[in-house]
């Protein structure tokens, strides 16, 4: 969860350099439901890292330390790509209200 909200702020960082030439009125939308996706998407996937960390090693039989290795990994890859999502989603969006409203 620690390492995907580090992701996340990098992420926004990058975001906010991406909507340099949007007014404030325009980008803060997208910047909010960046900040909402980023949120939910760092707890999902500490969530499913410890679920599927549990699954390892009580379905499998894999040591609690590898297991928890394995799911870390995976998890932080997931929520890092589902975040950089995230960030498309928000300029999209910020951009949809630029022309439309």
């Amino acid at each position: 969860c620690g390492i995907v909200g580090t992701i996340s702020f990098f992420l926004f960082a990058f975001m906010l350099l991406a909507m340099n030439g949007y007014s404030e009125s325009d980008a803060s939308y997208g910047l909010i439901l960046f900040i909402f996706w980023s949120v939910a998407g760092s707890v999902a996937s500490g969530a499913f890292a410890v679920l599927a960390a549990h699954i390892l090693e009580k379905r499998r039989g894999v040591h609690f330390a590898l297991a928890g290795a394995i799911s870390s990994v995976i998890f932080i890859v997931l929520g890092g790509i589902f975040n950089s999502i995230g960030v498309g989603a928000g300029i999209g969006f910020s951009e949809i209200v630029r022309t439309n409203f």
